[in-house]
């Protein structure tokens, strides 16, 4: 009998895990070269996309995370490639993968684009076409979010406050260049309606990351007194010792405000 019991136990077991939605198999990733639209552009760009373990199957659409690296990066540094052996644990799609299974957030897309001081144009318009047109996205900017790290930071702040029509929160991760941004952050939101394209940003820096640590609780201070929703984080880290840590608090973050 207890052999009987002990069997139709593990079996619930099993039968529990594969019923699920947070039991789905790991996410899958995908590389692609993609062609600028922007007139006189022909620059090419590699772009690393991560799937939901569920794509496949679940004829769902997604929200879409944009992970935008530093200056030394490619479309590899947030997918465990870092940078020459520094910041590899900050790998989106175990993280991603992780938060989903423990039910934390909802299974969503995260795209990372080979890009170094991208302009805003080109992340808006290239890289979120391409994304809407290839994959099953959400195609609305309460769906889309975009985050990245040192000059990936300010990119990404600056692709939302000169496109809040195309992304609706964004993060940076010891992000650099916030001084020159903050300077023209009065005129970038002169014409914004935060009533009609709310946006909200998350930052983090570590007080060990000389230089960065000042511009990034200024911005924030900034955007606060713009009235702009803003929620920043401090730790003793350096430029990237714990970005891998703040990465999975961002996406959660994140995850209370993208539409799915």
């Amino acid at each position: 009998m207890k052999i009987v019991a002990a069997i139709s136990t593990i079996f619930s077991i099993v039968a529990f895990f594969l019923a699920s939605p947070n039991a789905s198999c790991e996410g899958e990733l995908k590389h692609f070269q993609i062609q600028s639209k922007i007139p006189g552009n022909s620059r090419k760009t590699a772009l690393s996309v991560y799937l939901p373990g569920d794509y496949n199957t679940s004829g769902a659409p997604y929200p879409v995370l944009y992970l935008i690296h530093g200056g030394s990066g490619n479309d590899l540094t947030f997918l465990g490639g870092g940078y020459r052996g520094e910041m590899s644990d900050a790998n989106a799609s175990v993280i991603v993968d992780r938060l989903v299974q423990e039910g934390r957030i909802k299974p969503l897309i995260v795209v990372c684009p080979d890009v170094s001081s991208a302009s805003e144009e080109y992340l808006s318009r290239d890289i979120v076409s391409y994304v809407d047109e290839t994959f099953r996205t959400i195609p609305n900017r309460e769906s889309r979010a975009i985050a990245g790290h040192s000059q990936g930071g300010f990119d990404s702040l600056n692709a939302i406050l000169a496109h809040p029509e195309v992304f609706s929160i964004a993060g940076g991760f010891s992000s650099s260049g916030l001084e020159s941004l903050r300077a023209r952050l009065g005129k970038l939101l002169k014409d914004h309606n935060q009533k009609s394209n709310p946006i909200r940003f998350w930052l983090y820096a570590g007080t060990n990351d000389i230089g960065m640590t000042q511009q990034s609780r200024d911005f924030a201070k900034a955007l606060k007194e713009s009235g702009l929703p803003i929620e920043y984080t401090e730790d003793d880290g350096d430029h990237t010792s714990k970005v891998a840590q703040r990465l999975g608090e961002c996406i959660e973050y994140f995850a209370n405000f993208l539409k799915w």
